[in-house]
């Protein structure tokens, strides 16, 4: 705890037990909703990989814009991602009550480690926890935040050398992205 004062904190592998314990349970609670949001939407997600080839069919191998059926695609893929939002959202939820955990945690340490030293006429730590110093905190994981990768299955399995214009999926993203509204080529939208 004296160590604190200037900034260092104890790395992950130091960690106390329930710390730790604190991070796999949040890990794992994430990995729960996405396996729900994977299998609750199952039919949804092979849906947009059917409707993807028939997208990149029409626009790059006939070369006719079919606007109907990039917005019926375009529906299914706001569907997609209003469903992963709200399972995002409760990851997010998760890893807050994680992190204030162990902001509760440290404070209560810090008045342990405080009173020891007081006992032990070794300098005294200051009243509060520094507000910087907190040890083991958690981030949500990026992938939360690319959710469309989550439809590219075909990355999973490492099958990405069969084609090199990639799968249909990630092309009729693309394709959607590009033939939006005001939207102009290359541009994401």
């Amino acid at each position: 705890m004296t160590d604190a004062r200037t900034g260092s904190a104890p790395t992950d592998l130091a960690l106390p037990p329930y710390v730790v314990g604190i991070r796999n349970e949040v890990e794992r609670g994430c990995s729960r909703l996405r396996r729900h949001l994977l299998h609750s939407r199952s039919g949804l997600v092979a849906t947009i990989h059917s409707e993807s080839v028939r997208v990149v069919t029409q626009y790059t191998k006939r070369g006719r814009p079919a606007p109907a059926a990039l917005a019926r695609y375009g529906r299914m893929v706001a569907e997609w991602r209003n469903a992963a939002d709200v399972q995002r959202t409760k990851a997010q939820e998760l890893v807050d009550e994680g992190n204030q955990l162990l902001a509760c945690y440290w404070d209560a340490a810090w008045r342990r480690g405080r009173h020891r030293t007081a006992a032990d006429a070794e300098p005294q730590l200051d009243e509060l926890r520094p507000a910087g110093w907190l040890p083991g905190t958690m981030a949500l994981d990026p992938a939360w935040h690319r959710i469309d990768d989550w439809l590219d299955s075909d990355s999973w399995y490492a099958e990405r050398g069969r084609d090199e214009t990639g799968p249909a999926v990630v092309q009729a993203l693309a394709i959607l992205r590009t033939q939006q509204p005001g939207a102009v080529a290359g541009q994401r939208a």
